[in-house]
């Protein structure tokens, strides 16, 4: 999963993004390095980045819709979105990982 966020709101020249990703390890047959990551900052830099790893995809498609659902309350907007498959499945290392 792939979010893109802006918050232009009041003076704010902001974006946030969020992708979910995990690599497959084909010979235990499992994931493997499951990861949130997230990059912020002002719009038209690279701004800050954050990476936090986890044991479950289930866990980490929780900490990233948690972190959607607290910018769009901050009044950021979805600019752009990549989404191939359900929110819940995030890629594999072998398929396409978007963002």
């Amino acid at each position: 999963m792939f979010y893109y966020l802006e918050n232009t709101n009041n003076g704010h020249n902001k974006f946030y993004m969020i992708s979910a990703y995990a690599y497959y390890d084909k010979e235990k047959g499992r994931d493997n390095n499951i990861y949130v990551s997230l990059q912020w900052g002002k719009i038209g830099n690279s701004g800050q980045a954050q990476h936090k790893e986890f044991k479950s995809r289930g866990e980490a498609l929780d900490f990233a819709l948690e972190k959607l659902k607290e910018k769009l309350n901050k009044g950021y907007e979805i600019k752009h979105t990549k989404e191939s498959r359900l929110i819940a499945d995030i890629p594999k290392a072998n398929e396409t990982i978007i963002g």
